[in-house]
């Protein structure tokens, strides 16, 4: 896999950082949009994101440098319902235009709220143009208008963008990282039994405190597993700022 030749090339820069977990999750409205346009979708969503935090931490007041950052798509809750979100592992510092480093000023990297307004316009600003362009499909039976008056009315509503406290060494993100890129909507030791030919599935709640089960049959895992499928050729790990194959010099 690329991004794995990728971390064992870098893997000295990765260990030396500090890293904040920053996740980036659309509401459930936009589940339909994105199953009928996985593609363009999840690329724009990659795009917002990444700008996002870019254009925030260029900012002075922020940290005024540019970060390196790993990302990665998902399409899947625990219990293995669509819940399309990409989680980016951004460096606690950067690069500033003379080739300085500067440090993370703030435990939180940067304010969430700040970063969740920016995300959540500048990505219903891009799915508004797409659509326009007639490069995104809206669902069966779902006008173009329909979508547009969906996009106005989720501007409206508080998006959910959360930053996680920072790794304070890079062996752990290498860990964190290899379990979600090798891995899938479901893990082997999550599948603690299998009573009359029926899948039992151990999962987390929402608060991810509380550990539930589940029964699914057969029929319905697969189903479930076969929705998180991606298409052939697309990259759901991609790297961005100073781990861009463009700053091989900076880095």
């Amino acid at each position: 896999m690329q991004i794995t030749r990728w971390i064992r090339n870098r893997v000295r820069t990765l260990l030396a950082c500090d890293y904040y977990h920053t996740i980036f999750t659309i509401p459930e409205e936009l589940n339909a949009l994105w199953e009928n346009n996985r593609r363009v979708f999840t690329g724009l969503l990659f795009k917002a994101a990444w700008q996002s935090l870019q254009q925030l931490l260029a900012d002075p007041r922020h940290l005024g440098a540019l970060p390196g950052a790993i990302a990665s798509f998902h399409s899947w809750s625990q219990t293995m319902w669509l819940h399309p979100h990409v989680h980016f592992l951004v460096t606690g510092g950067g690069l500033t235009p003379d080739g300085r480093w500067l440090a993370a000023r703030n435990s939180f990297l940067l304010p969430s709220r700040v970063l969740s307004a920016k995300f959540r316009g500048k990505f219903l600003a891009f799915l508004r143009q797409a659509l326009l362009d007639n490069k995104l499909t809206p669902p069966p039976e779902v006008t173009q208008q329909a979508c547009i008056n969906l996009f106005n009315r989720l501007g409206r509503a508080k998006w959910h963008v959360m930053i996680m406290p920072p790794y304070t060494h890079g062996r752990g993100v290498l860990q964190y990282l290899g379990r979600y890129v090798r891995g899938g909507p479901v893990s082997n030791s999550r599948v603690t039994r299998m009573p009359d030919g029926n899948i039992r599935l151990r999962y987390k709640d929402e608060t991810r405190t509380q550990v539930r089960f589940m029964t699914l049959s057969p029929s319905e895992f697969i189903g479930r597993m076969l929705r998180h499928v991606p298409e052939p050729g697309f990259h759901h790990a991609r790297v961005y700022g100073l781990f861009a194959p463009g700053k091989r010099r900076q880095l």
